[in-house]
């Protein structure tokens, strides 16, 4: 059998006969001959090794014969023990760290699955570092020298706190290898059968920490997975019109509309695109809308014939006159991420222009594709510069999940972007959010204090 356990600081593997198994904490594990794992306390452990040792004339005998020479100690070079939690999640949080395991063993189903017949490497990808292709080096993974097919990755907590759609950080493994055949590949491992609900958000694995709702987090799961159908709107009523189009007024600027692209039809698989898409042209009408800014690039020339979009007179003319706005490089991760950076500066500096173009006219609409990332994060700014509080803002944001499109967003998403270009711990606790986010803008050089007050006055 193979005899292995802990003492003190050290943890440590002797083979008496056998295969070796390590096993962390003041416990121990041997294998017996029919290769099952059995569990004995470290005491006992070293009782065995005495035991052991003593019938061949060691371990306090006084005996002339040589002892066995037994295996060299083995620390395991993982930086925390590979617990249950740790098999079942993929990582755990250790104080200021966290530790990211893969391990081959408990991953052989998906990795079959994924027919991946050897690993080159082994990475972390996520809402953290943008999912950026390739893998950045400090979320590259580590192969384990004393765990076979075990990998890690040690990481500052600081570093994986930005959170996803979901509210919460959100990743996945990539395996590099040859994968179906074909070396230099990667695969993303999508979310283990064993991770548990709360755990797991549309495809990706979250990072939970204490004090975290998780029940929370799996009703969002539900909603993030929801269609709705026409029959689920009331489209005889201003509130089921808003809901279907995500058109309404944001917060505290009666002439500013948010809202889903006038004709480009983003998801046309569901029976409510096109109402959806003719609402949204409804309503800029009735609230007379005379200018629009798109988030977005400059589509009104690549029109899909087979999906029906067209643009409508109304909408044409706006377009025609002059009066639309485009802004074709912005972004999801710059707009979450890098809100603090120079192109987010530029973006908002761009759209206040426009706004106080004297041949633009209010009410404004302002878009993306849905209406949802991007316009969210561009109206927050527009909000609060008109006063809005962040609980109006925040309200207003999740208010986009009612389209019921398979898209989800936690506000926590759009209270992080705040807080890294505001430079603040927690939004919520800003006293003054107009005057925080007046500052950032006018110290940056994007934007004075006389086109705040002008842009808002143009609004309200």
């Amino acid at each position: 059998m193979t005899l292995c356990g802990d003492h003190g600081q050290h943890r440590f593997r002797l083979a008496v006969k056998g295969g070796v198994r390590t096993s962390p904490g003041r416990h121990a594990h041997y294998l017996d001959e029919g290769g099952m794992m059995k569990h004995i306390s470290s005491w006992s452990c070293l009782g065995a090794v005495c035991l052991s040792l003593s019938l061949l004339g060691g371990c306090g005998s006084d005996s002339s014969d040589t002892p066995e020479p037994t295996a060299p100690v083995v620390v395991s070079d993982l930086p925390t023990t590979q617990d249950g939690t740790a098999l079942t999640l993929g990582y755990k949080l250790v104080d200021s760290r966290v530790v990211f395991f893969f391990n081959e063993a408990t991953q052989k189903a998906a990795l079959d699955a994924k027919k991946i017949s050897a690993i080159t490497g082994v990475s972390v990808r996520g809402s953290f570092n943008g999912w950026t292709t390739p893998t950045p080096a400090a979320y590259q993974m580590k192969a384990s020298a004393t765990d076979k097919g075990v990998w890690y990755a040690d990481i500052p907590l600081a570093s994986v706190k930005a959170p996803g759609n979901s509210g919460q950080p959100e990743f996945q493994f990539i395996v590099a290898g040859i994968v179906d055949g074909t070396a230099g590949k990667e695969a993303y491992m999508g979310v283990p059968a064993s991770v548990p609900l709360g755990y797991w958000f549309s495809g990706n694995q979250l990072l939970v920490f204490a004090g975290d709702d998780v029940n929370a987090i799996i009703n969002n799961s539900v909603v993030a997975s929801t269609v709705k159908t026409i029959a689920d709107f009331n489209l005889a009523t201003t509130a089921g019109r808003e809901k279907i189009s995500n058109f309404r007024a944001v917060p505290g600027l009666s002439k500013l509309f948010r809202t889903y692209h006038p004709f480009k039809k983003s998801r046309a698989q569901y029976d409510t695109e096109n109402e959806r898409v003719a609402q949204v042209n409804l309503l800029m009408q009735e609230h007379g809308v005379k200018a629009d800014i798109t988030l977005y690039k400059d589509e009104t020339k690549s029109l899909d014939a087979a999906l029906g979009e067209t643009l409508t007179p109304y909408y044409q003319a706006i377009v025609d006159g002059g009066h639309a706005y485009f802004i074709p490089a912005a972004d999801y991760n710059t707009v979450y991420y890098a809100s603090a950076g120079e192109k987010f500066g530029g973006w908002i500096k761009g759209a206040v222009e426009f706004i106080l173009d004297p041949a633009t006219e209010a009410p404004v609409s302002i878009h993306c594709r849905l209406g949802t990332d991007r316009t969210g994060v561009f109206t927050a700014v527009l909000a609060a510069l008109g006063g809005a509080s962040w609980d109006a803002i925040r309200a207003d944001y999740q208010r986009s999940n009612d389209m019921g499109i398979k898209e989800f967003r936690d506000y926590k998403i759009l209270k992080y972007s705040l807080e890294q270009m505001l430079g603040v711990s927690d939004v919520a606790a800003v006293t003054d959010l107009k005057a925080a986010v007046s500052k950032h803008f006018i110290d940056g050089g994007y934007l004075t204090q006389a086109q705040i007050d002008a842009v808002v006055a143009k609004l309200k």
